[in-house]
This record gives C-alpha cells, structure tokens and sequence, in this order.
C-alpha cells in the first residue's frame, strides 16, 4: 500500500514537471516566433525612423525622424536586433523603424562641386520638408549649395538644410569648378519660322537630339539662377549648358523637351559669369561643339564670300534648247561644283550666309554661296538632280506667280526665297513712266506683291531685285516687310559691311569656265 502512494506520487511530479516543462517550452517558442516576427515585420527595403542611429559598436551617434535604406538582410533572425543602413556603417534598432516606401528625394549633384567644407557644431540639427535629425557630435560636411543664411549638404544619402547657426567653420575646398557656362539662347520656336533667328520644330528637336547625343546637362532654372548668384559651383566639365528661351512654352516645344529630358529656361539675361550664344537656323552639330567649347565668335570684316548668280541649265546633249546668255549646260554647272568640292569650298546655306553677314557665326575662310534666279529652264529638274547628286546647297529665288513652288521642291539642297509675285518685267507703264516693274509701282503696290511672294515661299529671309535694280526707296521697302538681305548684281564678294539689302553677285554665263570662275572667288 505504502509503495503504491509513492509510485502515485512520483508518476504525479514527473507528470507535473512534464507540463511545466513543456508549457515553459511553449511560451519560449511562443515568445521567440513573436520576437522574430517583429524584427520581421520592422526590416524591409525602406523604414522610417523614429528614434536613433548607432554607430558599429552600437554607440548612439544621432537620432531623428527620417525615411532610410536598409541593407539587403536575407538571414534575418532573433539575434538581428540591429539594422544596417546601405552603404553606410551606422545602424538602427528594429523597435525604432517601422516599413514605408521610398519617398527620399534627392537632387541629382553629379554636376555640382562642393566649394565649402563645413564643421558643424555638437548636437547640429539637419532638416529637409519631411526630415530631421540630431547629430551629437561634430561632423565635417560638404557644401552642395550655399545659401543667405543656411547650406544644402548630403548626408545619409539625404538632401539635408544645415542652418548657419549650427556651423562652427567654413572652410573653402581646394577643387577646380567651372568659372563660366555657355548658355544657348534662342529667340522664337514656331511651327512655321520665316527668318533664321527662329527654329521651327523640326529644327529645334534636331538641337535637342544633338544636345542629347552628348549627353549634356542642361540647367534648371533654379540651378541657374543660384549659379549666377554665387551659391552654386559647378564641377568643370564641358557638359554642362544653360539653355535660354525668353516666350512662353507652347504645346509643341513642351513635348520635344518632355521627350528629350532637356530643361528650358525662361530667362534672357547674361553675366560674367556666362559665355551666350544666339542659336540660329544655321546651326550644326559642328557649331554646337564650339558654343559647348566656349570658341568665341570673332567676325572678320575682312572675309570675303562669292556669291555666285546662275539662272538657266540644259542638258549638254541638247546645246540648242537654251540659247541665251545666261543658259548653262549640266557638265558645265557640275564641273563648277566639282572645282569648289575639290578645293574644299564650304557652300553656305542661306541661313549661315544671312549669320555670317550679321557676324552670329563663323565660316570657313573658303565659303561661297549659289544662287539661282528665277525659275525657268532646267530648274525645276536638272538642277535639283545636280545638287542631290552632289549633296550641295543652293538658293532659287522664284518668280512665284510665273511658276507653281511645289515643282521646285524636289530636293532639300535647294532653298527656295522670293524674286517678286509678279514684278518680273522690264517693259512695265504707268503713271509714272516705262520701264523696270519694282522701280515704278507705288509703296502700298509694292508691299502687297511681296507679301504675296512671302506667303507663297514662306520666308522673309532673303530677296532677289528683279534685274538687279533697286532705289532708295525699294530698298526701304524691302527691309521694311522683314526681308534679312536683299540680293542685285555688281560682280563682286560680299563683306560683312556689305549693304544687307544691296548684297552684290557674279553672275554665271554659258561660257563661264572653271577657270574664270577660279578668279571670281579669289577676286583676281
């Protein structure tokens, strides 16, 4: 009986440490998976912060209200009580932080150079609009931007507002920054551009793609203005560009800028601090390196370009179907162009004839411009063949109520620009006498003709007199509509002091050889 209790009693301590035992072991595991799934549920890609920051020997350094970036932990256990933040040897507890997103914004700096060093004093505070934090000991920073009364810096991978107050030195860096950007201004963008000062938008996204190519950085508003301001350094790189547009953005420009990632500035003006440059029509990728190189535009009022002046062409197997004087046969007018690209002649555009009159550009010492007038024989085909054949540029003045423009427009070497609407003829009467068309009509007769021509050529960069005559008051006239140059006759180079709205031409004849043409542009 005796040893029956003490059996019941024994099996009931074994079965009461049992439970104990196991209950002990249930609460354990309980309290550890609940522990872990914290430590879990606290770690992710980003956390906010409320609380402090730890140097690696778990020192508090800081504290502060702030979204950080963890590092990338995939052995998470009930040993991590710690997180370490990326790139970084500081760390944050697990009951501090809890999940968010990444709502960390940050300036993109890759241009920027640090001028000034700062020491900031103990227990400096640092802000932005949704962060702030304590830092108890004195740190050395760099400045990104320097401002009245307060410093952009980055620290922990944040934009941060330091206060001068918290401040203790300044110290200047020794590094190299950029004393002067070029910044391309342009005047007008527009659907349709009548003169070159304006770009239409196919030439405008031509400028944003090669700006693209390069990968240059063009400046935000803000960038620039702090820049000029002497609050922002910029490192020295020939990347970095301001580019200036005086208007208001349409639709149309907002959307190439849009899709180029490229900044416009609503600003015109310039300091010592910038180098400008007018971005004109007669831009090229060429052009543009030179504006990014800071090559200063010297116009040399001693340069002097031939312009040449032809009218009809034939085919030289058939000599006959042009019998007048100012007829030249296609081998002929090939092998002019031929001589000019063997002696590395630069045939001007329009756009950069009209630029270099005006001094906004420089050109070869060898240039030359082709002009056409008219519109009869051969120019409407062999011509526009040569010069795709060629790939050479040359201007028609069009007589264009004589003939319809679209059957010019064959070929994109060749510009077309005004001869008159309907002032072609040299056996004009009326009250005023006989004679030359343009010289006898009144100011208002004039005018509408050559607004008709402009609406039908859509340009007013250039005009050609009607046989070469011109007035005082033709001339006034012509300028006055909006006409850049004006073009007559004279035999002789142009200059930049030449008279813009008298520009002389040689003019081409059927027995012009290459080498008469050699002495018209050396003017021998």
């Amino acid at each position: 009986m005796k040893n029956k209790k003490v059996l019941i009693l024994v099996v009931s301590i074994i079965l009461i440490l049992s439970i104990s035992i196991y209950i002990s072991f249930f609460f354990k595991n309980d309290k550890e998976t609940k522990l872990l799934n914290e430590i879990k549920n606290s770690y992710s890609e980003y956390v906010y912060l409320n609380g402090k920051i730890y140097d690696d020997t778990y020192k508090e350094v800081m504290t502060g209200k702030i979204t950080l970036k963890l590092e990338k932990n995939d052995k998470i256990d009930i040993k991590t009580k710690y997180f370490k933040l990326e790139d970084l040897n500081y760390y944050v507890s697990y009951k501090d932080v809890k999940k968010t997103n990444n709502n960390i914004f940050l300036l993109d700096i890759s241009n920027y150079q640090s001028k000034y060093q700062l020491t900031t004093t103990n227990n400096a505070i640092l802000y932005n609009n949704t962060d702030e934090i304590e830092v108890e000991d004195s740190i050395i920073l760099d400045s990104l931007i320097k401002y009245q009364d307060k410093y952009l810096i980055r620290y922990l991978n944040h934009d941060f507002y330091i206060d001068k107050q918290y401040v203790k030195e300044e110290k200047e860096n020794n590094k190299t920054y950029k004393k002067t950007i070029p910044t391309l201004k342009i005047d007008n963008i527009k659907d349709t551009c009548l003169d070159t000062l304006c770009l239409n938008y196919p030439r405008f996204e031509e400028l944003l793609s090669i700006l693209k190519s390069k990968d240059i950085y063009t400046l935000k508003s803000d960038e620039y203005q702090n820049y000029l301001d002497n609050n922002l350094f910029l490192k020295d790189t020939k990347k970095i560009v301001a580019l200036l547009y005086d208007r208001n953005l349409d639709n149309e420009t907002s959307k190439l800028l849009k899709k180029y990632n490229i900044n416009l500035i609503n600003k015109k003006s310039a300091t010592k601090k910038t180098k400008e440059y007018l971005v004109t029509d007669s831009f090229n990728e060429s052009r543009v390196d030179n504006m990014l190189n800071l090559v200063d535009i010297v116009p040399n009022k001693n340069q002097k370009v031939p312009v040449l002046n032809y009218h009809f062409f034939y085919s030289h197997e058939q000599p006959n179907s042009c019998n007048e004087t100012i007829c030249i046969s296609d081998k002929l007018f090939k092998e002019h162009i031929d001589y000019l690209i063997a002696n590395d002649y630069d045939i001007l555009t329009m756009s950069e004839y009209i630029d270099f009159l005006y001094g906004r550009i420089n050109i070869k010492e060898k240039s030359v411009l082709i002009t056409v007038d008219d519109g009869a024989f051969g120019t409407s085909d062999i011509l526009p063949s040569i010069l795709e054949e060629k790939k050479v540029h040359a201007t028609l003045f069009l007589i264009s109520s004589w003939w319809d423009i679209k059957n010019y427009q064959k070929s994109k070497y060749l510009e077309i620009y005004s001869h008159g609407h309907n002032l072609h003829h040299n056996d004009y009467c009326n009250d005023n006498g006989c004679g030359i068309k343009t010289l006898l009509l009144k100011k208002e007769q004039l005018l509408d003709d050559l607004d008709k021509s402009i609406k039908t050529v859509n340009s007013k960069k250039a005009f050609c007199y009607p046989f070469y005559s011109s007035n005082e008051n033709v001339r006034k006239t012509v300028k006055e509509i909006g006409f850049q140059v004006a073009f007559g006759g004279g035999n002789k180079p142009s200059t930049i002091n030449s008279n813009k709205y008298l520009l002389p031409r040689y003019v081409i004849y059927k027995n012009t050889t290459v080498e008469q043409l050699k002495k018209m542009l050396t003017n021998n």
